[in-house]
């Protein structure tokens, strides 16, 4: 395998508009385990696989357009890239964010 890429990657989602104003969407990625950056020989433990969930609400009343959304939502993985030293042995992982909330409110003119 080559070092930082998952073999294997499978998400979804999906959206539901409930009404005229308003829609709610989701989306659940897997990802399979990788080796960490520099590991072409397979000596250091492997990044461990992760599942990233995602979701977002949102609409529009008249010109006033709204949405909040929520990601990395139930991660329990704290990184997702690592680099290996083959020579000294150690590696370093790097985080990735931790759960995001975000909102924002627009208004067309």
């Amino acid at each position: 395998p080559v070092p930082l890429v998952a073999p294997w990657t499978l998400g979804g989602g999906a959206t539901w508009e409930a009404a005229d104003w308003v829609w709610i969407s989701g989306s659940v990625t897997w990802i399979d385990e990788s080796r960490r950056g520099s590991d072409y020989q397979g000596d250091s433990p492997d990044i461990p696989d992760r599942t990233q969930v995602a979701a977002r609400v949102g609409g529009s009343i008249n010109r006033l357009r709204w949405s909040a959304a929520i990601q990395h939502w139930l991660d329990d993985q704290p990184y997702d890239t690592g680099f290996y030293s083959s020579f000294s042995g150690a590696y370093n992982a790097y985080p990735y964010a931790p759960t995001t909330l975000s909102a924002s409110v627009g208004m067309t003119f």
